[in-house]
């Protein structure tokens, strides 16, 4: 791959947008969802409209223009929080980051164009009909909305169709990479137990950071950043969670690691139990605003539950395991491709 490069009010609520933000942006998100996501709410700007203007990237002689990268930036920056440290992240980061994505969604486009793909018209209708029952939308709604984004029907029905041609190329290419034997089945339950069994109870321990002293903006900060660093240390070695329990936490049970016992998930602050709820055994939150305090927690064990529950779950564990390896399949097959790629960032 060939890339040119070229430079051209209360303390407490303080901290908690602060730390939200890292919240919101640590957790995981699937490609292909996310790409769904903008594509149904925003109704993207044709690929091919005709604008003349800086152009920012050459991906194998397709162009990204300043306003593909501008409108990317926009949609990127709806979905993701509100919060000053969001709205202060530098900009050129920004910029990179969106950049980046929108040059795989190239290398992808390009791929699936050489697939030769086809999507018929009436694939494309019944596509459409399935987006309108979904968002309970009539037909003659959808046409408002789609002239309100400023683009034609025709430019609309294109859109589904190139979205079609991504779903079949995944299920015809990326689909064929991915193997689960009963095993991974199995595996996977034992580690996610919460999530397929509302996640009643669980043995937690946490780290705690009281608001209680803050009395100005830059203890805030401090506060913020001192939780941040504790919770990357956690995540890169669950393992030294107990130590940096004992060293850092405020909390109860801090000096045996925070270590809760089995807890009701639902009697833990609302955000804590959400993000406890999805974890393994062995996974730690990022660090969590509450009422009182950022808290980090994480979860040591889930309750062994039976086979006849394994069984029960057993269609849905596939579909999840699935769709989490069809998504690493994907960005591993993009990268393959930018090796070969001869790529331009102005």
């Amino acid at each position: 791959m060939h890339v040119i490069l070229r430079q051209s009010r209360r303390i407490s609520d303080y901290a908690k947008s602060e730390i939200l933000h890292f919240v919101q942006n640590d957790k995981h998100r699937s490609f292909i969802a996310l790409a769904v996501l903008l594509f149904v709410t925003s109704f993207a700007i044709p690929a091919h409209a005709e604008v003349v203007e800086r152009i920012v990237a050459v991906v194998n002689g397709d162009i990204i223009t300043q306003t593909d990268l501008d409108n990317y930036i926009k949609m990127g920056e709806e979905i993701q929080s509100k919060t000053r440290a969001f709205k202060e992240l530098e900009k050129e980061n920004r910029r990179r980051m969106a950049l980046d994505q929108l040059v795989d969604q190239a290398i992808m486009d390009q791929e699936i164009e050489k697939s030769e793909i086809v999507v018929t018209d009436e694939e494309a209708m019944r596509a459409i009909k399935n987006i309108l029952a979904q968002n309970r939308m009539s037909m003659q709604m959808l046409r408002q909305e789609v002239a309100r984004k400023g683009m034609t029907w025709s430019q609309y029905e294109e859109n589904v169709k190139r979205e079609i041609k991504k779903v079949k190329f995944v299920n015809q290419v990326i689909s064929t990479e991915v193997k689960i034997a009963d095993r991974d089945l199995r595996d996977y339950f034992d580690k996610h137990r919460g999530s397929f069994h509302g996640g009643k109870k669980a043995r937690v321990a946490e780290i705690v950071f009281p608001f209680t002293g803050i009395d100005s903006e830059e203890e805030a900060i401090e506060l913020r950043d001192k939780a941040i660093r504790v919770a990357r240390e956690a995540h890169a070695n669950p393992e030294s969670f107990a130590r940096l329990a004992k060293q850092h936490s405020r909390g109860p049970n801090a000096d045996k690691g925070g270590d809760l016992g089995m807890v009701n998930i639902a009697d833990l602050p609302s955000m804590v139990a959400e993000m406890v709820r999805g974890l393994p055994a062995g996974g730690v939150t990022p660090p969590i605003p509450t009422d009182n305090a950022i808290v980090i927690a994480k979860v040591i064990a889930w309750p062994k539950l039976s086979a006849e529950e394994f069984e029960k779950v057993r269609d849905t564990i596939y579909d999840r395991l699935h769709n989490e390896r069809i998504a690493d399949a994907l960005k591993a097959y993009i990268q393959r491709a930018k090796q070969h790629a001869f790529i331009e960032i102005r």
